[in-house]
């Protein structure tokens, strides 16, 4: 690590990328560094300066995590990052770093309630072989480097066995080489962009379906049931928004068409009224969203104030649908939805009920898809460990996870030798008459 820091330091390391995809990575990477250098061998090593180029191509930015892998994997930053995640005789401690306030907060916070909601309803059981399970979470506000300090003090403070359920690619990916290099199980991101799932990482365990599942089916919906086929994207100006940029490109190629205007804004910002002028400049039929949900709602609200103009508006799961509901009233009526998880009010449904009586338990009615998808990351987490053994070890964790398969209702999760996740399960949904509802209901094709 010392030889590593050294030949960097006092230089000047460019990083491709958008800004924000750039800055974070450097953020992440010095952070790392900044811990390091203060150590053993490393103390006193000048720290480089690392900044982004803009114009440079997102795949560049990888080099940032290839980098804080090594810092992460070098013999002498075993201070920094712990690798042993025994458990002990009366619990189960697991780490979640989630924005629980800003732009995507009411989505994390739900996400977060789904997984209280099971883990409280195994605790009341008696836990898994006897331990209970204990969820540590901090709020890392959507911004990198809090997300990278908190995982640190889940691995190092908290002794976590593993971590579960952190929302958002920009705050996932600057910690995946961390946990790579802890040797730590990071499940279930909710996030469906490429950053999580490519390349494979062991330590990995993506189970909602990707951005491009959700495109599919938002794009053979638009074209085939719609009948339109002029589709333009709003995203945010990030690696997540490259993701859903990539994920769009490659559903509308499928039925050789091509985005007709796109617009971005600046993550953790409302400021979409410069993308929405370049969205209406390509005189689109429809726009699909993806981003947070206060920014697509005031996406949302400009087009219905422009007024004349039938435009079908889509939003993607990480959007939030109900939030966006909540803040629009009428004016999201119409608005389309993909999901990843079943409708959380379909009571017909037994995983639905449990999901119900085990939220209310706990005080909560307000039932919604990002609580569902904590749950059932929850409830597939629970099933790995009793999987594993009363015996428990990290490894039989990853074991349990890499070699079973589990079912949710109408999901199935599983994993192929690769550690890729094979389910591709998205729903759709539409607001009507002022309620969300599951599109076989105002009759739309369901798959």
């Amino acid at each position: 690590m010392g030889q590593i820091a050294a030949g960097l330091s006092d230089r000047t390391v460019e990083i491709g990328g958008t800004s924000a995809t750039g800055s974070r990575y450097c953020a992440a990477l010095r952070f790392a560094l900044t811990k390091s250098a203060t150590k053993g061998n490393n103390a006193g090593i000048g720290l480089p300066n690392f900044v982004y180029r803009s114009e440079s191509a997102y795949a560049r930015v990888r080099l940032c995590g290839l980098l804080l892998s090594l810092f992460v994997s070098s013999r002498s930053l075993g201070q920094f990052l712990s690798t042993e995640h025994a458990v002990n005789a009366s619990e189960v401690r697991v780490g979640l770093s989630s924005t629980q306030s800003g732009a995507i907060g009411a989505l994390a916070v739900s996400v977060k309630e789904g997984y209280l909601a099971f883990f409280g309803r195994v605790n009341r059981q008696g836990g898994v072989y006897g331990r209970m399970l204990r969820l540590i979470d901090y709020d890392d506000d959507y911004q990198a480097l809090n997300a990278v300090a908190n995982t640190e003090g889940l691995i190092n403070r908290d002794k976590v066995f593993a971590l579960a359920g952190c929302a958002g690619a920009s705050v996932s990916e600057p910690v995946l080489a961390m946990v790579n290099g802890a040797r730590l199980v990071f499940f279930a991101p909710v996030s469906g962009g490429l950053g999580v799932r490519q390349p494979l990482l062991r330590y990995v365990f993506s189970l909602r379906a990707s951005y491009l599942d959700e495109s599919r089916l938002l794009v053979r919906h638009l074209v085939e049931d719609v009948h339109v086929g002029r589709i333009a994207l709003v995203c945010r100006h990030d690696g997540d928004g490259d993701s859903a940029r990539e994920a769009l490109q490659i559903a509308l190629a499928e039925h050789s068409l091509r985005i007709v205007s796109e617009g971005d804004y600046v993550r953790n910002t409302m400021e979409v009224q410069e993308a929405f002028e370049r969205v209406i400049d390509g005189n689109p039929e429809a726009v699909i969203l993806f981003g947070a949900g206060a920014p697509c709602a005031q996406f949302i609200q400009y087009a219905r104030r422009r007024g004349g103009w039938p435009l079908i508006l889509c939003c993607t799961s990480n959007v939030d649908l109900e939030h966006v509901q909540r803040l629009l009233g009428p004016q999201a009526e119409g608005v389309i939805g993909s999901q990843v998880v079943p409708f959380p009010l379909d009571s017909s449904s037994d995983l639905v009920r449990e999901y119900q009586a085990d939220m209310t338990a706990r005080g909560y009615q307000d039932f919604n898809h990002a609580s569902l998808e904590g749950y059932v990351g929850a409830r597939v987490f629970v099933t790995a460990l009793q999987k594993a053994g009363p015996a428990l070890t990290e490894q039989g964790l990853i074991d349990a996870l890499a070699n079973g398969t589990f079912t949710c209702g109408p999901l199935t999760f599983a994993f192929d030798g690769n550690l890729q996740q094979r389910n591709h399960a998205v729903f759709l949904t539409q607001i009507s008459h002022g309620r969300l509802v599951p599109t076989q209901q105002i009759g739309l094709p369901v798959r």
